[in-house]
């Protein structure tokens, strides 16, 4: 019996390294295909939003630009209002305000629910509208902030208008709710994964925070974390469009490993996984597979018994049969 008891311990403790190592490479691929349809679902969501911003607003920009309208407030704010009937049917829940128009000094004229304002103002300290004078007709976002006009938390977009020419006439711009986003991502998304979005259209490295938008269960992130665009180039293990990172950026509950960029527009998804969560599931598994293992281990022990007790009652019979 005294022989048999570090037999088995070592026979368990082998079923227990094999079901570990199988529960590791199970839980991992399984994180991976989960990260991975995550993030493509965020960036369906996404870049649905903006394709929308996009069209409508360049149609705007087109109609100002081509009718020499840049000074005409009237003529944009019935722009404005007759483009609410293109709006789409989410638009509602995603934009505070559908668009505005700011003029060539960068002041806010003309907004489509407070019309003509008397007061215009300066847009100057949003990062957005610098990108968006020198790099026209594209899709332009800075970090979140509040409307100025009702203190909504949003991102903003805008885009940079040019006559034929190529003059700046102004800018069209809009707002994401930055709550209602999140609430939209967080309902498509696991539960388990966390999600970042990465802002990477900087102009430099003094520029504010990259993080647009993120999960609501991660902390604030502090000023380290705006070298997460460098961060990203830096650890891709194959230079593509999407796919995992050699080095994970981590937080106390989140490891985040999985990017994807958002085709057409500046934006890199990052998603993560709950690292507590990852290792109780790997528990969990370990067990399981180390259950079936031992269970047919008995089993099998037990046949090979029973069929060498039949041998044995056999041979016996065999060798005291009368001749």
């Amino acid at each position: 019996m005294s022989n048999k008891s570090p037999l088995n311990i070592k026979i368990f403790s082998a079923i227990l390294l094999v079901a570990l190592i199988f529960s590791f490479f199970i839980e991992k691929s399984k994180t991976r295909y989960s990260l991975s349809s995550d993030a493509r679902k965020i960036d369906n969501l996404v870049s649905g939003y903006l394709d929308h911003i996009s069209t409508l607003g360049t149609y705007l920009g087109n109609k100002v630009a081509d009718n020499n309208k840049s000074e005409d407030l009237p003529y944009i704010n019935n722009l404005f209002h007759e483009s609410m009937q293109m709006q789409g049917e989410n638009d509602h829940v995603i934009y505070w305000s559908l668009f505005s128009w700011s003029n060539k000094k960068n002041k806010l004229m003309v907004n489509t629910l407070f019309g003509i304002l008397e007061n215009p103002i300066s847009l100057n300290e949003r990062p957005y509208i610098w990108r968006a004078r020198y790099d026209s007709w594209k899709i332009k976002l800075s970090q979140p902030t509040t409307s100025l006009l009702n203190q909504t938390p949003i991102i903003p977009v805008g885009i940079g208008i040019t006559n034929k020419k190529g003059d700046h006439l102004g800018i069209i711009g809009t707002g994401i709710n930055v709550k209602k986003l999140a609430k939209e991502i967080e309902n498509i998304i696991t539960s388990d994964n966390a999600f970042i979005l990465v802002n990477q259209d900087t102009i430099s490295k003094e520029d504010s925070s990259n993080i647009l938008l993120s999960s609501s269960n991660l902390p604030r992130f502090s000023s380290d974390y705006n070298k997460i665009p460098e961060f990203i180039e830096g650890h891709k293990i194959w230079m593509k469009d999407s796919g995992s990172l050699d080095k994970s950026l981590s937080t106390s509950r989140f490891k985040f490993t999985y990017f994807q960029e958002v085709a057409n527009y500046p934006i890199t998804i990052l998603v993560g996984f709950n690292k507590m969560q990852f290792w109780d599931n790997i528990l969990i598994t370990t067990l399981k597979i180390a259950a079936l293992i031992t269970t047919l281990f008995l089993v099998s022990t037990l046949l090979c018994r029973e069929i060498s007790d039949e041998k044995k009652l056999r041979l016996k019979k065999f060798f005291t049969k009368k001749p």
